[in-house]
């Protein structure tokens, strides 16, 4: 039988009812940490700060991203994921997620993709193995980007591939250290806060990156030597999934969709600053050199070998990954 309550009592629930909501309301507020390893408002930086504003905006507040730039926590770029994972932080933009993403360094494999296309067509084949990776260390997947071809940028004179002879060269993946490695090269790992200061002192010689992540340094730089080692940089931006659910089902959805929807267009707002970047840097007296078709070539053929080693030292599932996205651009 149906309970029958007074109008008193009815009157009185109807009063706490907006108390209760604003409970609740107040319970569901949450503040979580990004963190990103650029260390200055590049566009990756600032996509994530406009993706986080709208978050806090499209949940009326309840949502906040604090977005901390690279250098501001004792977080390496390396141990993003670990610290994901373990919820140290809530998000995180992974760009160097090779010790516990390795299936993801595929599409970063020297001289493999030789175009945009290609770098798509490999992307999606590898989004599946990516998405399960993540899963096993209880962290989603929310977007993926990328930088622009990586090149190189150096102090001394680089215009040629045997100029790398001897030059010590700051890379961020075993697989860009590969590249430079087996052109007389010695690659160094340091954080990118150490950038700079390692280029003044003469620590190293130069870098491979993309032109928005090295125009910083264009003041510590003489050459450009636009031969690709990869022609694009993929980066996750991942959270924490005990993190996502402490958030009602329509904000996880406001999450999902917002980092997708915003982070999408990043990759070509990278693209075309790209040459308008080095265009500049020519400009203010920096020497650019477009690679020969010598070597270009010599840059391939040295480093094929190299794509089946790495497939069979990560295991099975990169040895079937490399040869499903070899047959999808016909090499």
């Amino acid at each position: 039988m149906a309970r029958v309550i007074s109008r008193s009592t009815f009157l009185k629930l109807l009063a706490l009812a907006p108390l209760q909501v604003m409970s609740r309301s107040a319970r569901a507020a949450q503040t979580f940490s990004l963190y990103t390893p650029n260390p200055n408002q590049n566009t990756p930086a600032k996509d994530l700060q406009a993706t986080a504003e709208k978050i806090d905006k499209d949940t009326d507040g309840n949502v906040k991203i604090r977005v901390l730039l690279g250098g501001s926590l004792q977080i390496q770029a390396s141990d993003i994921s670990m610290a994901v994972s373990q919820g140290i932080i809530e998000f995180g933009d992974d760009q160097l997620y090779g010790g516990l993403v390795p299936i993801g360094g595929v599409t970063r494999l020297p001289a493999l993709l030789r175009n945009y296309s290609e770098y798509e067509a490999a992307a999606r084949i590898i989004e599946p193995n990516v998405q399960a990776a993540y899963k096993k260390l209880n962290v989603s997947l929310l977007a993926t980007f990328n930088f622009p071809r990586v090149i190189f940028f150096s102090r001394a004179k680089l215009t040629s591939l045997s100029d790398l002879n001897g030059l010590k060269i700051r890379t961020y993946s075993p697989e860009g250290s590969e590249a430079v490695k087996r052109f007389g090269a010695v690659p160094v790992t340091m954080a990118l806060p150490q950038i700079a200061p390692a280029l003044e002192r003469g620590i190293i010689d130069g870098l491979i990156a993309s032109a928005p992540a090295a125009y910083v340094y264009r003041d510590l730089v003489k050459y450009i030597y636009v031969l690709p080692v990869i022609v694009a940089a993929n980066d996750f931006v991942i959270v924490n999934n005990a993190s996502l659910e402490k958030l009602d089902s329509s904000q996880q959805e406001i999450v999902r969709r917002t980092f997708k929807d915003v982070m999408s267009g990043t990759s070509k707002r990278m693209a075309d600053e790209e040459l308008d970047l080095i265009q500049k840097m020519k400009g203010a007296g920096i020497t650019v050199t477009e690679p020969t078709t010598e070597d270009r070539t010599q840059f391939e053929s040295r480093l094929s070998p190299y794509w089946d080693d790495w497939a069979r030292e990560k295991g099975p599932e990169a040895v079937e990954v490399l040869k499903a996205i070899r047959t999808a651009i016909g090499r």
